[in-house]
This record gives structure tokens, sequence and C-alpha cells, in this order.
């Protein structure tokens, strides 16, 4: 009785057809797609049931579907965006199964066939023939009741028995659906309670009480999930991959790769090493290269991604761009200008081709600012970061961190023009941005007191430099530690400042210092090396130790002329430096040899 169609019973009325028995299909698809009945007739009795069911609304089998996918976390689990995701679940099985649950029985599809025409059609991503009904009609099948007969004809019999192999494929189909969207529920769920966890570990009675710091609760949390979805290792993968991306974040590069290779592994063997579950992962672990400047690594890494992206996703989707993006930073910073060129532009081009504009877009911009700077192509790279800045200005306040981020870049190109006040003033507005932001003693405020610091050497302003310079690297080795690459940098920039202003005896130590953590981090032959070496060779020559300052210049000018080409800047002035030492120490010939180069 619970699959009877919606004709009242009338034993005159023998207009039967297919149609009346599409009905009952309909009922069979929505069960699969609910996993319960279309409508409540548990007190329904005798005669009344037929009247409860042409009475009642049929409700949308989508609805627990859509429950589902409300969560945020599934959405981004899913490289997708919440609209796409609910169209996917839900949309056109939604007005397919109504259409076959039409009261009006002239309104449901004619055959069986072209039932199952329009459930192939759904899950193809065609048009379907099935559409939602109009105002006019809902109101009208309110007010109206229908007449006709009910027995089941032969030829509907043929019919339901033809179509129920198809019925039957295309319910598991969807059943798969629905169980996969459970599963991304229970991932997500699982991640939402370890990281609330982590939040409310300041409890003074369960927890470690108000003084803990994040790192200690994530220390404590992930200690207490220890094997907890053992028997569950996609959940396990799940809360791994969160608990990596959080640590990564907080300078536990170790502790992140540790978790993100386990889920990693897991996801590997669940789902296959093409899934795109699997990319997810290893764009972070490329992220934990990237945070200990392993860039090479970190290429290989966001390679195989976008291999993974490009095969599961439409080529202009942004997942696609984003990954482009990192390739590119991954590039530039190992001077490799040829190869970052095209991953740029390309994720620009994405950016630019979406139907609305976003924030994202000023991403590709300020990457292809810093490109155009280490070409030397000032004038262009300026109005890339001027272009980031205005959208950046359209979708952020005034002191947002991406403001910050931009005007350094700004600034950076100012100093390289030669623009140094306005160089200055600009990097100023970004500290006091960042230190709104994150706190006068994070890294990022480190970092670009150490540019600032930079354009008050050249600017002559000994006094005001040195104490900035120092202060960048009380920062960066009280956040990241003595022996991190940006504590050398901060280094490098100081040892620089001292031996310009005659004390070159301390900068030797600290151009040491930055060159040993160089040669200890990066790559034999990195560009990196060849700038320490530089500062290392002029204060060298700051204490009359020629000899070795011209050993250490010869390797700078050798590197930085192999990695970046003979004409970049870094190069240019550890050419510059080794020629002035050669006048320095008596050897105008030589000096002359090397300018002339």
């Amino acid at each position: 009785t619970e699959y009877m169609r919606a004709e009242p019973a009338d034993p005159k009325d023998t207009d039967i057809d297919a149609r009346s028995d599409i009905y009952r299909l309909g009922v069979v698809l929505f069960c699969f797609l609910k996993e319960s009945r279309p409508y409540d007739i548990s007190q329904a009795m005798d005669l009344a049931l037929a009247s409860a069911i042409r009475d009642m609304e049929v409700p949308r089998p989508s609805t627990r579907l859509t429950t589902l996918a409300a969560s945020e976390a599934v959405v981004e689990h899913r490289q997708t965006s919440i609209s796409e995701l609910r169209r996917e679940l839900r949309g056109d099985l939604d007005w397919i199964v109504l259409k076959a649950l039409e009261k009006e029985r002239s309104r449901r599809y004619e055959t069986a066939s072209e039932f199952a025409v329009d459930l192939e059609r759904a899950l193809r991503d065609e048009p379907v023939m099935a559409r939602p009904p109009s105002k006019g009609y809902r109101l009208q099948k309110f007010v109206r009741r229908h007449r006709v007969g009910v027995a089941l004809s032969g030829a509907a019999v043929v019919a339901l028995v033809v179509f129920g192999a198809t019925m039957a494929i295309q319910a598991e189909r969807i059943g798969q659906e629905r169980d996969r969207a459970e599963r991304e529920t229970l991932k997500a769920l699982a991640v939402q309670t370890f990281l609330s966890e982590v939040l409310m570990s300041a409890d003074p009675i369960s927890g470690l009480g108000p003084e803990a710091t994040v790192i200690e609760a994530l220390d404590w949390i992930v200690g207490e999930y220890e094997g907890r979805f053992s028997e569950d290792p996609e959940v396990d993968a799940a809360v791994r991959y969160a608990a990596g991306n959080v640590f990564n974040r907080l300078g536990r590069s170790s502790d992140a790769e540790k978790h993100l290779q386990q889920a990693y592994e897991t996801r590997v063997e669940l789902l296959g090493a093409e899934h795109p579950d699997v990319a997810e992962v290893l764009y972070e672990l490329a992220e934990v290269q990237v945070s200990r400047a392993a860039f090479d690594s970190a290429v290989v890494l966001l390679e195989a991604v976008l291999k993974i992206r490009e095969r599961a996703l439409e080529s202009d989707h942004p997942r696609i761009a984003f990954t482009l993006l990192r390739l590119g930073w991954s590039n530039l910073n190992l001077g490799d200008l040829d190869a970052a060129e095209p991953q740029l532009t390309r994720a620009l081009e994405i950016f630019r081709a979406q139907p609305e504009e976003t924030v994202s877009l000023s991403e590709p911009l300020i990457l292809l600012g810093e490109f155009y700077r280490q070409r030397g192509e000032l004038e262009r790279a300026e109005q890339f970061v001027r272009d980031a800045l205005d959208v950046r200005r359209r979708f952020y306040p005034p002191q947002h961190t991406k403001i910050g981020e931009s005007l350094n870049s700004l600034a950076m190109i100012l100093d390289d023009r030669g623009e140094k006040e306005e160089a200055a003033e600009t990097y100023r507005r970004a500290i006091a941005i960042q230190e709104a932001v994150y706190g006068r003693d994070a890294d990022i405020v480190g970092s670009t007191l150490s540019n600032l610091g930079l354009v008050l050497t050249d600017l002559g302003k000994a006094k005001e430099g040195e104490a900035v310079h120092r202060r960048a690297l009380s920062i960066t080795e009280a956040a990241l530690g003595v022996d991190n690459v940006s504590a050398a940098i901060q280094r490098n920039n100081l040892a620089r400042h001292l031996c310009t202003f005659g004390k070159a005896e301390e900068g030797v130590r600290h151009s040491n210092a930055a060159v040993r953590i160089g040669d200890d981090v990066f790559d034999e032959g990195f560009f990196v090396t060849g700038v320490f070496r530089s500062t290392q060779g002029f204060c060298l020559g700051g204490v009359g130790r020629f000899a070795r300052a011209e050993e250490v210049f010869l390797e700078a000018v050798s590197i930085l002329e192999t990695a970046l080409g003979p004409d970049s800047s870094h190069a240019v002035t550890a050419r510059r430096r080794l020629a002035q030492m050669y006048d320095d120490s008596g050897k105008p010939d030589l000096a002359a040899e090397i300018r002339s180069r």
C-alpha cells in the first residue's frame, strides 16, 4: 500500500497506463535517496490511505543530503564550492523524483524509458526533462482533485520489470553518492572536534589550564587522539592532515611532516595515488618544504599535485591556479625565472577568467611583481604590485595583513628603483599593520624590519639602521630559532650594515654565521649562499683579510653568475665589492679587469 499511486481508487476508471506505475518507481527512487517513504502514512488506514497520499506534499528527497553538505569543512575537503556540492547531491535528482511522484498523471514521465533516460542525463550532468513546476500549477494542484482508476495494467507490469534493472544500477550509484557524503561529514566532524579540543585545552578543570600555549595544547590533544581512529583509517588520515596543517603553521615542520606523511600513506592505500585527496596532502607536504626553504623539494611535490589536479579538475579551476602560484613562488626562490613565468602567467589568466573577481586575483599580481623585480624590469614590477594593492583594497579593510604584505612588496621595488625615502616610509606603513595584526614580536615583523634596515643602511642612517637590524634579528631568533634561514638572512643584513659603518670585526662574526647556516640548509650553488658569501667577503676586506676575502668573493661571483646570470643585481654587487677590495689591497689592475666585465 505504501507504493500506491496517487490516483484515487475508482473501479469505474479504466484509463490506466504506464504513467500510473511511473509513480511507484518514483517512490522506489525516493527511498533509495532518503532511506524513508515520501509520506508519513503510519496513521492512515484503509480508504483514508488514498486520500492521505493525494493530500500530502512530497518532500524533496535531498533534504537529508543538504544537511550532510552543510559543513564548510566538507566543501573544502572535496575541493569544490558549497553551490557545486549541493548541485551534485540534489538539483536534477530532486526534480526527477518529484516529476515521477506528480499527483497529476499527465505531468509525469510518459514511459519508464523516459524516466531512465532522465536519470542517466542527471548522472552525466546533462539537461534533464524534469523541470520545477510553475507557481500557477502549484496553486492549481492545491485546490483540485483528480479521479482516475486504480488497476495495474499488463503493459505497466512489463515496463516495471524492464525498468527494474536500470533502476537498481541508478539507485546503487545514487546510494554511493549518499554514502560518500556521509563519510565526508564524519571526517569533517572528527576534524572539527579535534580542533575544538585544542581550543578547549585552556579549561582549568579538564584541560591544561588558561596559561597553556597553542603548541602545548596541540601536543596534548594529538597525544589524546593517538590511536582513537585506528579502526577507521580514513577518519584518522583526516585528523592527521588537520594536525599537520596546524603544526606547520606554528613552525613545527618535523611534527607536521610526520602527521602529513602518515595521512599521505593512508590515503594512497585507500584511494590510490591519483586521488584529489592525496593531492591535498602532497600540497601540505610541499608547504612543509617551503617553510624549510627547501624549494627544490617543494617543486617536485607541487608538480605531482598539479598533475593530479589537472586530471581531476577543469582547466580553469581555482585550485589549479593556486598550485601554479605556489610552484611559481618556489621557482622564484630558486632563481628559476624561466620556469616561474609561465606558471604565474597561467595562474593570473585562470583568476581573470572566473565569473566574478575575487581577492585571489591579487596573488599572481603580487608574485609577477616579484618576478619582474628579479628580472630588473622595475617599472613593470611596480605596476603589477600596485594593481594587486588596488584589488586588496577593494576587498580588505585598510589594516588587513594583506595590505601590509602589498606595501612590503611595493617598498622593495621602490628601494630597487633608488627611491629610498619613499621605500622607508612604505616599509614603516607595512610594519605598523603587521604589528597591529600579529604583535610586535612576530617573525613577519622581523622580516619587514630587516628590509627597512637595508634601506636605512643605504640612506647612511648608521644609528637608526643598526637599531632596526638588531631588533629584527632578535625577533626572528626568538620566534624561529638561531639556526633558521630567516635568522641567517637577518645576520647577513646586520653584517652588511656593521661593515658599512666601521664595525667590521663584529660584522665578520655575523656573516660567518650566515654562511654556515646557509651551507647547512641550501643545496650547493643556491644563489642565497652566493649572497651570503658576497657580504662575508665585504666584511673580510673591512678587517684587512684580503687573501681570504678574494677567495670568498670569487666563490660568490661564480655562484651568483651561474644561478642568476651575470647581469643580475646580486652578481653585479659582488663584482663591484670585489673590485673595491682589489683597490683597497693595492691591486688596481685586477680591479679594472673586474669592472670591465
